[in-house]
């Protein structure tokens, strides 16, 4: 088994020096030594790169190395950066550490090089660290903190540790900063307590409590925190390591850790702990049923005219299911409850009269709904989680890894059919060891979790623009500005949530529904069931809006349609999941 991880590893960092002996072959010395500069931060937008490569045109001995303007776009477009955001771009692993020891060993760079790349690094990223823009910062926290770790560690240690303390209770940032010191783990390697602390939350975040106290236990941490660079941060009680439990209780609890995302690693645990005596009691700080975390977000109101007239905080609880190399699905529980659903004659009138289209009367008769609970993904699936699931053993269908239009690891997937979506959760819910399954939403299900209590066109109020959502901004609905369509999709989270924590609900994509179409509703179907005839029709129900479409068919209460079969770049879905109670 040794022998064949050293092959994998050879045969990786073989096929890396073949990227950089190419890419060398093909642009000359010149755009390789922007290469190397571009590989010292861990990730790189085109301003970035631009910046330095208008800072480092001279080596050290300040002789011109005349790296021409087009290398930044070359080396941005070239196989050794690979795009995971919006316009952001990262280096594969192997790659980033060949050009950082190759531009150590160059004599015209050094030691020098790498303490002014962290300077001018440290510099280009304060505005950034004080951005509105989530994104923004988390990109900036990244730089800063490798600039640090490579010249002040310890600092980057108490960094580390101060963003910690404000990440505790958000599953999906706390996966993030353990793939962040984990990058910097060669850097870091003397401080093994972050490293250690860095991945038992990272496998606490997951659902793996078992693991994660076991990692606790391994450096010997017992109290209820732990110290990092003079930082005192909170272990979650879930998995502080001075609590006791009875084995028929571990067992329940374990089983139900395997369920939302233990797995494996839960059942070896167990088998571990319990293989020997019967009556052993351990340490596990698992409570008795499901782990739901807060976590807390910000929610707007607009007016007629678009100008945001209240800002809300507001709380929702979600849990985390492990997809594999650090892919993560975030489930937001969703309260049940009735609501109208539809439009009221008065207002389909209106809209009639205004846009000069019958399709409005789909959406009647308004009627009261009752939903019971469940969960709903908080964004609509990546192409992040799509690869992760394709990659699963096959249900019925087959699965294309890599099928959307715009790529990247946060944007929305797209170009997958109803019947390709179907496979995606019955794959999906073949993972779990417990009987909860993953499927699309009802119309019902999808129309309640959109509006989230409200009654006005939209969750954020009486209209739509463009920075509350991506659709075509060009057409305007009530009076607010006309705006630049984005003409594509962009990355899940960057808009504000509804009241719910879901994100994305207007525009971006179409998601697709169980239900088939329907040209209007019945007034006997009162519950959230997906409305499905005997033959199963061809044409299935689409909700939310795409960035390609007019801002009507944002509306809450808007109902699309389309064939089960068909690929486009502007459907995409989000999943739902009803989870038994222990």
């Amino acid at each position: 088994m040794r022998e064949k991880a050293a092959s994998r590893q050879e045969v990786e960092w073989q096929r890396a020096y073949e990227k950089i002996e190419s890419f060398e072959k093909r642009f000359g010395k010149p755009h390789l030594w922007l290469a190397y500069h571009g590989a010292f931060p861990l990730v790189v937008n085109p301003d970035l790169l631009y910046c330095i490569w208008a800072n480092f045109q001279r080596d050290k001995k300040g002789r011109e190395l005349e790296i021409p303007w087009i290398a930044v776009a070359d080396l941005l477009f070239s196989g050794l950066l690979r795009e995971v955001g919006s316009e952001t771009y990262q280096m594969d692993k192997t790659i980033r550490n060949i050009l950082l020891k190759k531009r150590e060993e160059e004599e015209n760079f050094g030691q020098q090089r790498i303490r002014e790349l962290a300077q001018f690094l440290l510099v280009y990223v304060q505005p950034l660290l004080k951005s509105d823009d989530l994104r923004e910062r988390h990109f900036a926290q990244a730089q800063e903190c490798t600039a640090l770790a490579y010249t002040k560690p310890m600092t980057a240690v108490r960094r580390l540790a101060d963003y910690y303390g404000v990440v505790q209770e958000s599953g999906t940032e706390l996966v993030r900063m353990e793939l962040l010191v984990e990058t910097l783990a060669e850097l870091l390697g003397e401080f093994r307590p972050l490293l250690i602390y860095a991945k038992s939350l990272g496998n606490y975040a997951r659902g793996h409590i078992l693991l994660a106290t076991e990692q606790l236990r391994e450096v010997g941490i017992k109290e209820k925190q732990i110290n990092l660079a003079g930082v005192s941060l909170p272990i979650p009680k879930e998995i502080q390591t001075n609590r006791y439990w009875s084995r028929r209780k571990f067992i329940k609890i374990a089983a139900w850790t395997a369920l939302i995302g233990g797995g494996l690693t839960t059942a070896l645990v167990l088998q571990e702990r319990f293989g020997k005596r019967k009556s052993e009691l351990i340490l596990l700080p698992v409570p008795d049923q499901m782990i739901l975390r807060d976590f807390n977000f910000t929610v707007k109101t607009v007016n007629e005219e678009g100008q945001v007239i209240e800002e809300r905080r507001s709380q929702a609880k979600s849990f985390s299911q492990d997809l594999g190399n650090g892919v993560i699905l975030e489930m937001v529980a969703i309260p049940g409850g009735k609501f109208l659903m539809g439009t009221e004659d008065e207002e389909i009138e209106r809209l009639v009269e205004k846009f000069n289209w019958e399709g409005f009367r789909r959406e009647n008769p308004q009627r009261e709904v009752t939903v019971q609970p469940f969960f709903m993904s908080k964004f609509l699936v990546t192409q992040a989680q799509w690869r992760a699931i394709s990659s699963v053993r096959k249900v019925k269908d087959e699965l294309r890894t890599n099928p959307s239009n715009f790529k990247g690891d946060d944007r929305p997937v797209e170009q997958v059919s109803w019947e390709e979506a179907e496979e995606f959760c019955k794959r999906l819910s073949s993972l779990i060891k417990g009987g909860h399954e993953y499927q699309l939403p009802s119309k019902v299900q999808w129309e309640y979790a959109c509006r989230a209590g409200t009654i006005t066109p939209f969750h954020f109020g009486e209209t739509i623009k463009e920075g509350l959502a991506n659709y075509y901004a060009r057409e305007i609905y009530a009076n607010e500005p006309k705006g630049e369509p984005r003409r594509e999709t962009t990355a899940v989270g960057i808009f504000s949530p509804n009241s719910f924590g879901l994100y994305d609900i207007h525009g971006n994509v179409w998601e697709w529904c169980q239900d088939d179409w329907h040209e209007n509703y019945p007034d006997l179907s009162t519950d959230d069931s997906a409305w499905i005839s005997e033959n199963n029709s061809n044409i299935k129900v689409i909700r939310s809006d795409s960035w390609d479409f007019h801002p009507e068919g944002c509306r809450s209460a808007y109902r699309n349609y389309d064939s089960r079969g068909l690929r486009s770049d502007v459907i995409g879905f989000r999943v739902v999941c009803v989870v038994p109670s222990i």
